[in-house]
């Protein structure tokens, strides 16, 4: 009977020792730690972990008409449940949408320095060169909500 006593005894000072939960050796989480738009990451394909910050702005939609029906749309939503992205017209003759259309929107939207105190001329200068548009449109829209929350509209007929 004391054999298997001690081996109980044994075996359960064993279990104890190894759920040790002593935190004085475990590492402190680092501090002053900054992140760039190259450290997110989409994951799943779900687009459930994308930082709403990472540009000026968590909504962009852009809409530029021509002449004979031709058009230019981008659309860019960042909320709590994802990004939603969209590209149609101008030198994409297929629809983007999601992966593929942020593929194409990242590098211009990094291009972009317009905050909600930019004179309207400037923003439309700025948006109609770096997407590469042609400035004989007959509208150009767009329509823009800052991370600050300030929305504003840029609209320009010729």
């Amino acid at each position: 009977m004391s054999y298997k006593l001690i081996i109980t005894v044994v075996t359960i000072l064993f279990t104890l020792i190894g759920c040790n939960t002593n935190q004085e050796n475990a590492s402190p989480p680092p501090e002053n730690v900054t992140y760039s738009k190259d450290d997110i990451r989409i994951f799943n394909n779900d687009w459930e972990h994308i930082d709403s910050n990472v540009y000026q702005f968590t909504s962009f939609e852009l809409d530029v008409d021509y002449e004979q029906n031709k058009s230019f749309e981008a659309e860019y939503e960042s909320e709590r449940d994802g990004v939603e992205a969209k590209i149609e017209g101008g030198k994409f003759t297929d629809i983007l949408t999601k992966d593929a259309a942020l593929d194409e929107l990242r590098p211009l939207f990094e291009e972009l320095t317009f905050t909600s105190t930019t004179p309207d001329d400037e923003v439309i200068s700025q948006v109609l060169r770096v997407f590469e548009l042609n400035k004989d449109f007959k509208n150009f829209e767009l329509e823009v909500e800052f991370s600050n929350g300030i929305e504003k509209e840029y609209t320009r007929q010729s």
